[in-house]
């Protein structure tokens, strides 16, 4: 009988009310908690309810392996060509790049040099400007700062990440713009995002 059933398994009440049933609240999150995500590369489009709206008090590390050469293509995207987030490596360079929405005002943070031929670990810690408005992001490759700059815009990611490939909308396109392939030329152990301390 349906009503011995229904009550055994906790199915009343029986309610019609989907959106309040599908609510954020409701739902059990896989980012609550938690100020660590690694993930890994490859066709998976995570939501921005799988990954975390990286910012401010952020650190970005990717775990890379190269031949040395010109290697061009995506390890982290983040959002798409209305505002965003990418790390990249442009002709072996590792570069960030920030869409402020904006294309004429693409923000871009590139390496002096191409990695090397072996395995290195990119990272990059995104802060607050302290008193004003804007961001500072600070490009260290095994360790050694190599790159840095402050920037007028919060910067950041939003919305769907991709590592190993693009967004469906390019992140950034027009003059400015790098080329970002389909798929990266190098070897993508994994990128790591994560919240650090506050203090």
């Amino acid at each position: 009988d349906f009503d011995k059933a229904a009550k055994r398994f906790h199915v009343y009440p029986l309610d019609a009310n989907v959106l309040a049933r599908m609510a954020p609240g409701v739902r059990p999150s896989p980012l609550a908690g938690r100020s660590s995500f690694t993930y890994y590369p490859g066709d998976t489009r995570y939501t921005a309810q799988a990954f975390p709206a990286v910012g401010a008090g952020w650190t970005i590390t990717a775990e890379v392996g190269t031949d040395g050469g010109p290697t061009q293509g995506p390890l982290l995207v983040q959002g798409d060509h209305f505002g965003g987030q990418a790390l990249i490596l442009d002709q072996g360079r590792p570069t960030y790049i920030y869409n402020p929405g904006d294309l004429q005002h693409l923000v871009k943070l590139e390496a002096p040099a191409a990695l090397s031929a072996g395995r290195h670990r990119i990272s990059l810690p995104l802060a607050a400007l302290p008193g004003k408005r804007g961001s500072t992001v600070e490009m260290k490759v095994d360790g050694q700062t190599v790159a840095s700059l402050a920037s007028e815009f919060a910067l950041g990611g939003r919305g769907a990440a991709y590592v190993g490939r693009p967004g469906i909308a390019p992140i950034a396109d027009g003059p400015l713009a790098p080329e970002i392939p389909m798929k990266c030329g190098c070897d993508i152990g994994f990128v790591k995002v994560e919240r650090r301390p506050a203090g």
